[in-house]
């Protein structure tokens, strides 16, 4: 359906909307399903209040992307702009533009199969987006539309989207804040505050089914017409995939090159001559421009060709205040792959020791700062590792508990502690604390290696599991999660062994057993 049909069709159901709910009336607030669903209508219609004066589209830059969206050629637009609102109703004029995209290829890839013509499976659009908070307004927008669209009359899953896309507990912190934390709330950037509103889980997928009769959230990948997920989600859903059947591709997405429960006679010719990359459009909305952002899309091979919108950004360092001293300096690094680490450990090795030379001098406000600076900078790090892990001593550290919470994000508890070895020697090791994790103990390569090198890891046959030793008894170890390979993880089982206890206030949690270090050897 092209863009212009498409905006009459909405000036028209609004018209007959406006019309029926002519009159005096009350409106209650939006706490149900239907009513926040009714809401976004309401916004949608605002964001359109060009339409009554014979416009398609919301400004010229929507219509501008929506025209080369519907070219088909692939489109990586490093300039979308900063979110600045945390209202899940902010205007966001080119996320509209893909979700209408969607929609319409959507309808005419039903078409096309109503003729005779389809692909191995029913997915034809993947959303990737990064947070909760962020899926939660697409989606929110996108069942709108659909719902316009194809006059579909109800939607399906309702409450529980609302519930898992949604953080009530954050809602109702913010209500019972205090003058002092709210002050404290207002004066972090706006950027911030609409980046971490709502909810921001990493982990998620759902499938979305329009048909002209409803819209089904939550439908099974197989039989969603747009799946909608995080990196993060994809990757984990893949892998265990691949784990349950060793021998099996996962092909829910529309890239697939194995059949799958489909009529062979109805697959589109490209598809049967492995061309279908060359029939894939890659849309890249981001803030800014990057090295990824930029691979990806030269990786890709649309037929249509692809187009990369040019931004000229003005720049701040004009408006930085004059007696800043801005310091640039150099560091190697042996490839691209390798930057981020590079980066750290120069931080660890050149920068951080003037941090803290500045900090003891009461440059930077005292000790306290820098301890806590300190802990920061390895707790923020995705792998948790800290940099003084892995290397042998002759001693054993005093372990440390740390609570890390920035709050509507984490509550982090890590525990860094000493490993004794059958040499005598001792190696750091940094664990996440995780009640949720169900196995014993996770290890990364890095310190299975070590333990492996150290002869403290054994292979049980009949439970086909890798374990070693701790206060006496056998603790099973298992890989790491996909999206944490780096991470050292004690989980639920353990934790129980150890005795974990927690508390309100500093150390926020400790152990009932006393485990100065760990031990193989120890009873």
């Amino acid at each position: 359906m092209a863009g212009g049909k498409l905006a009459r069709l909405l000036l028209a159901a609004k018209a007959k909307r406006a019309k029926k709910e002519a009159g005096p009336s009350t409106k209650a607030p939006a706490t149900t399903p239907d009513a926040v669903l009714a809401a976004g209508a309401e916004e949608l219609d605002a964001e359109r209040q060009q339409l009554l004066a014979g416009s398609d589209f919301v400004n010229e830059q929507q219509r501008s992307l929506f025209s080369l969206l519907n070219s088909y050629a692939d489109v990586h637009l490093p300039a979308r702009p900063y979110p600045t609102d945390a209202s899940p109703s902010a205007p966001d004029p080119l996320m509209d533009a893909v979700l209408l995209h969607c929609l319409n290829h959507v309808t005419k890839a039903a078409d096309r199969i109503k003729k005779n013509n389809a692909g191995f499976t029913r997915p034809k659009v993947l959303l990737l987006l990064p947070l909760r908070n962020s899926a939660f307004r697409a989606v929110r927008r996108l069942v709108r539309l659909a719902l316009r669209e194809t006059r579909s009359d109800s939607v399906q899953g309702k409450e529980k989207f609302l519930e898992q896309f949604t953080d009530p507990e954050e809602m109702a912190e913010e209500e019972n804040m205090d003058e002092a934390a709210r002050a404290r709330l207002a004066a972090k950037p706006s950027e911030h505050r609409a980046l971490f509103a709502g909810n921001i889980d990493d982990h998620f997928r759902l499938g979305i089914k329009v048909t002209k009769g409803a819209v089904k959230l939550f439908a099974d990948l197989y039989q969603s017409d747009i799946i909608v997920a995080s990196p993060v989600a994809l990757a984990t859903k893949l892998a265990e995939d691949k784990r349950a059947d060793p021998h099996s591709q996962p092909d829910f997405l529309s890239s697939v090159e194995l059949l799958h429960g489909t009529d062979i006679m109805r697959v589109r010719d490209w598809y049967l001559a492995g061309q279908a990359a060359r029939y894939r459009q890659t849309v890249l909305l981001s803030s800014h421009a990057s090295a990824q952002a930029n691979a990806l899309v030269r990786a890709t091979a649309n037929h249509a060709g692809g187009v990369r919108l040019q931004v000229e950004q003005p720049g701040v360092l004009g408006a930085v205040v004059p007696q800043v001293r801005q310091l640039f300096e150099r560091f190697h690094a042996d490839s691209p792959a390798a930057v981020g680490d590079a980066r750290f450990e120069f931080f660890m090795r050149t920068i951080w020791p003037r941090v803290k030379d500045s900090v003891s001098r009461g440059r930077l406000g005292g000790s306290a700062a820098g301890a806590e600076t300190e802990s920061l900078v390895w707790e923020c790090r995705s792998n948790g590792q800290h940099p003084g892990d892995y290397i042998e001593m002759d001693a054993p550290i005093v372990p440390e508990f740390t609570f890390h919470h920035i709050r509507g994000k984490f509550n982090r508890l890590w525990w860094r502690v000493s490993w004794k070895l059958r040499t005598g020697k001792f190696i750091t090791m940094s664990f996440l604390l995780d009640t949720g994790a169900p196995k014993h103990m996770y290890l990364c390569d890095k310190a299975l290696r070590a333990l492996e090198k150290d002869g403290q890891m054994a292979e049980d046959a009949d439970l086909d599991i890798q374990y070693t030793t701790l206060l006496g008894r056998k603790c099973p170890v298992e890989p790491p999660a996909v999206h944490q390979p780096a991470a050292n993880i004690i989980g639920l089982k353990l934790l129980m062994r150890f005795g974990l206890r927690l508390y309100n206030e500093h150390p926020f949690f400790s152990f009932s057993s006393d485990i100065p270090y760990l031990d193989a050897a120890a009873q």
